[in-house]
């Protein structure tokens, strides 16, 4: 009994017939177009951006665990209560909206803006690309800035500058159900996984029914009890002191190399790059032999590492014998270790 099968098989109790097929078909499409891949290209679209910017990231996880702890069943009061989660959502919608244009036309003959003169019943597309990152209407237009959806910055936007669900009459039906879905979606997730852009992946943007990232894969690992951190009650907009605090690695690369044979070394070099990337750093978790001679130079380097009495670790033997031969003279000069 779900929604194909009522619309197959229900009776309509006036005239006594069934739904048309090609009424089946019209619905199918709809709720396959504006009911699911627009949702997903948004949620695709908005962890590209987490992973772009990991001190959002580390906001939105700090208000699930504060709001969601542990495995919290959440409930409609509780996703409403979100607010770092529905900013993202909105920056994301500005910057890739799924549904790049919507389409007008006059009801009467008219000129916008004083310039174009329009007859009654034109078509006219209007492209949300530009409109969402015209300079006139956006601070730094093309940066991702979860700010900008605060109250009081939203109260001096233009009403006119931000439309990904279309506008008037026949604007989208259900943007409260999406919006209310990808909170859900979005939180579940950031709830119980952790996730990694391995790969680097530079956007590359696939149209077909809707628009999304093709080919954007990401390493997804369940999140572990010691990797959740609660925040209180503390107020998570970016302009908080405490939340700053929780962020204070934005910018910083940190480079987490581990030496291990049974594993213990390596679980706890995990534990410290999943802290870094919650706090904003930009991290990279590598063994030491993978590490080899690429000492970085810029941000942060830890290394993990036990003996087995007296030798190395079987990933870090290599890197053992390269330090045995003697590192070249200054190649520590601008490493910084703990």
């Amino acid at each position: 009994e779900d929604l194909l099968g009522l619309m197959l098989e229900a009776i309509d109790p006036e005239t006594g017939k069934l739904l048309a097929d090609d009424n089946v078909r019209d619905q199918v499409l709809t709720f396959l177009i504006a009911g699911h891949e627009t949702t997903s290209g948004l949620l695709s679209f908005a962890t590209y951006s987490l992973m772009r910017n990991p001190h959002v990231l580390a906001q939105a996880y700090a208000e699930v665990d504060r709001l969601l702890p542990g495995d919290t069943v959440p409930d409609y009061d509780t996703i409403m209560k979100l607010d770092v989660i529905p900013r993202i959502l909105d920056e994301t919608l500005r910057l890739w909206a799924p549904i790049p244009a919507f389409g007008k036309a006059p009801l009467e003959d008219t000129v916008i803006g004083g310039r174009y003169q329009l007859k009654k019943g034109t078509r006219v597309n209007i492209l949300e690309g530009p409109l969402h990152t015209h300079p006139k209407a956006w601070e730094r237009p093309e940066e991702f800035d979860i700010d900008r959806w605060l109250p009081e910055n939203r109260a001096q936007q233009h009403p006119h500058a931000y439309k990904p669900f279309g506008n008037g009459l026949r604007a989208c039906i259900g943007r409260q159900f999406a919006l209310t879905e990808a909170r859900l979606a979005l939180a579940l997730v950031l709830q119980k996984l952790k996730f990694s852009d391995t790969s680097d992946y530079k956007m590359d943007v696939k149209e077909a029914l809707t628009r999304k990232p093709s080919d954007f894969k990401l390493v997804v690992r369940r999140r572990q009890e010691h990797q959740r951190t609660v925040f209180g009650a503390v107020d998570l907009r970016t302009d908080d002191t405490q939340a700053k605090a929780a962020v204070s690695g934005v910018g910083v690369n940190l480079t987490v190399a581990y030496g291990s044979s049974l594993g213990s070394c390596e679980d706890l070099a995990r534990t410290i790059a999943d802290r870094g990337e919650r706090s904003g750093f930009g991290t990279t978790l590598t063994s030491l032999d993978e590490l080899g001679d690429n000492l970085p130079t810029e941000g942060l380097l830890v290394v993990v590492a036990a003996s087995y009495n007296g030798k190395a670790p079987d990933n870090a033997q290599r890197f053992d014998d390269r330090i045995a031969a003697g590192l070249p003279a200054g190649s520590l000069s601008n490493v910084r270790l703990a």
